[in-house]
């Protein structure tokens, strides 16, 4: 029996995730469509996971603030994260007992735009992934434990302090 004019409509998915759709007639195979929704959802996921990641590496059980953190709570409500369309652009956690060397994870928030995590108790280096933040537009980690060079990755964008 034959659906859809001969056509077979199907899904592919990956690890019981539709990531996109296709033909399935043998003999008129069609390229891969990717469905955007699908696409948005696995990054605002990502976001989720790298703020939880984030959350445990610096200590999150002894922040003074964390409002909503670890919840199932869209995550613009949790306690100094901002999102537009439901990916994290800021990230503000200043004088919030945050410690613990500064994980690279924050470099998996591709749309963070603002990064405020001043007057903590991070140390070590700056990770050189927070040069693939490519819409970050203010980054300040001073008053931190901080030490090392600024890396290579981040003297490309501009210091306006």
């Amino acid at each position: 029996m034959r659906l859809n004019g001969g056509r077979w409509p199907c899904a592919l998915a990956v690890l019981g995730t539709v990531v996109g759709t296709l033909s399935c007639e043998p003999d008129e195979p069609e390229l891969l469509r990717p469905e955007p929704e699908m696409t948005a959802a696995r990054a605002v996921e990502a976001d989720r996971v790298a703020l939880v990641e984030f959350y445990h590496a610096t200590g999150g059980d002894d922040w003074k603030k964390k409002d909503g953190w670890l919840t199932d709570d869209s995550i613009g409500t949790w306690y100094g994260v901002t999102v537009r369309d439901g990916r994290v652009i800021h990230l503000s956690l200043p004088s919030n007992n945050l410690k613990g060397r500064l994980p690279k994870v924050v470099a998996d928030l591709s749309k963070l735009r603002n990064l405020s995590l001043r007057d903590n108790r991070l140390l070590g280096e700056i990770p050189p992934e927070f040069g693939d933040l490519s819409d970050l537009a203010v980054l300040d980690l001073s008053s931190n434990q901080l030490s090392g060079p600024l890396p290579s990755e981040l003297k490309g964008t501009s210091n306006n302090g």
